[in-house]
């Protein structure tokens, strides 16, 4: 795949993408039938005096997807400008801990608007990275 282009692959990779922003964001549920518990379930926490970051199945998940969109792009890292891999890195810290500062963080505790404007952040993010190559 060339640069500044979409195809097919990253367009369903970018469907899998949102549904997986759902579930981490908690604005949708699955629930596993076998174990019946819900996908969203913690996998370890990390805590800080101002912040706790939950590793979940739904946040690896939207890692995997990231990396499956650098992979089937077929670009070296060479390849890529500083901004695409501060872009890359920003949006993997920004899925791992959603906030992304103990500010938003408190903020989205208090404010539903701002889990919205931190998905539309990531989804803009996810799809520069997906256009720039």
């Amino acid at each position: 795949m060339a640069r500044n282009q979409v195809d097919l692959v990253d367009l369903a990779n970018y469907f899998v993408y949102f549904v997986f922003s759902f579930l981490s964001f908690e604005w949708m549920t699955w629930t596993v039938p076998v174990i019946n518990t819900d996908l969203n379930f913690t996998l370890m926490t990390f805590a800080a005096e101002t912040q706790e970051i939950a590793i979940t199945f739904p946040r690896l998940a939207l890692v995997g997807s990231l990396v499956y969109l650098l992979w089937t792009n077929d670009l070296d890292w060479s390849a890529y400008s500083a901004f695409q891999i501060f872009a890359v890195l920003a949006l993997v810290w920004m899925i791992i801990s959603p906030p992304f500062v103990p500010i938003m963080y408190a903020i989205t505790q208090e404010v539903a608007i701002a889990s919205i404007v931190a998905f539309f952040i990531q989804s803009i993010g996810y799809a520069v990275v997906m256009y720039m190559g």
